[in-house]
């Protein structure tokens, strides 16, 4: 697994499998890289990089010695990977947290290098208020005393009882009302992500889930041009369906994808379908620039 050492000493490890156009595939709470595990097939026509994001799993840091963590750092950390490996004409896949880091990213950083961003099952803001229902099912604002409690119990328990709260976020990440043939398909996925879950510090997911709902990136969504799509899980427990097309709306160069029989892990539910849908979008974007260069050429 390469390494690259970041400009504040912390390693920053990832894959990179393949070649050809580059896709960047960020993982969201609680997980690492490993969580793409059923899109290593793409490796076989196109190029993968895949990070474990600062303080998860191979990347993980040690206490006290790094700038705080937070989804800001991680953006700049993979705009310090971009730049190392002279990448271009990316397409970006952030699922969950991962949609997050490249919003938050769009903020302080320039777009040009990419080619187009897919989010699976994320809101800009991750938790409801009076002027935003669009966040995590049931959810309240840190502005009320109800979101404040219950952040800090989520908090505590991340801190003494990672073990428990992992396995909440794996349970909830899948689909909910499955018919049971489909839940016994899905186990082997979900003790996947299980273990993938508890090999992380409960102690550094409190600091980024602190950071999560913190984040607010509805206006910078608004001013993204970059081409972009918004993949749906028609059955996840933690966005109703009205998010993810509230949010395509909301953003000027956007398509919303649906697919159904899956959850907030529809990469792992449904890896044949999403993985067709990124190939597709792969390949029209290597058309669109074979077709530029022809014209260049003609002009």
């Amino acid at each position: 697994m390469p390494v690259l050492v970041l400009s504040d000493g912390t390693k920053l490890h990832y894959e990179d499998w393949g070649q050809g156009t580059p896709i960047l595939m960020v993982h969201g709470f609680g997980m690492t890289g490993e969580a793409f595990f059923n899109q290593r097939e793409l490796s076989s026509k196109f190029r993968l990089i895949v990070p474990d994001l600062r303080g998860w799993g191979k990347s993980a840091v040690a206490h006290g010695h790094h700038k705080p963590l937070s989804i800001a750092s991680m953006g700049d950390d993979l705009f310090e990977l971009i730049t190392h490996l002279k990448l271009a004409n990316i397409i970006y896949i952030g699922w969950s947290m991962g949609a997050m880091v490249f919003w938050e990213a769009a903020k302080r950083h320039d777009l040009s290098r990419f080619a187009h961003m897919i989010a699976i099952d994320m809101s800009p803001r991750v938790l409801n208020s009076d002027d935003w229902p669009f966040g995590m099912i049931g959810s309240c604002g840190l502005d009320t005393p109800k979101g404040k409690a219950r952040a800090k119990r989520a908090i505590s328990e991340m801190k003494t009882n990672w073990p428990a709260s992992s396995q909440r976020i794996v349970r909830k990440i899948f689909a909910g009302g499955l018919i049971k043939s489909q839940q016994t398909n899905l186990a082997a996925e979900a003790e996947k992500l299980l273990e993938i879950a508890n090999h992380n510090s409960g102690t550094m997911a409190a600091e980024y889930w602190q950071s999560l709902i913190e984040s607010d990136c509805r206006e910078i969504i608004k001013s993204i041009k970059l081409p972009c799509s918004i993949v749906q899980g028609q059955k996840s427990q933690l966005y109703a369906n009205d998010v993810c097309v509230a949010i395509c709306n909301s953003m000027p160069n956007c398509k919303l994808y649906c697919i159904e029989n899956s959850g907030h892990a529809l990469h792992v539910e449904q890896p044949k379908m999403f993985n067709n849908l990124v190939e597709a979008i792969a390949n029209s974007i290597n058309a669109k620039t074979a077709q530029e260069i022809v014209t260049a050429q003609f002009n």
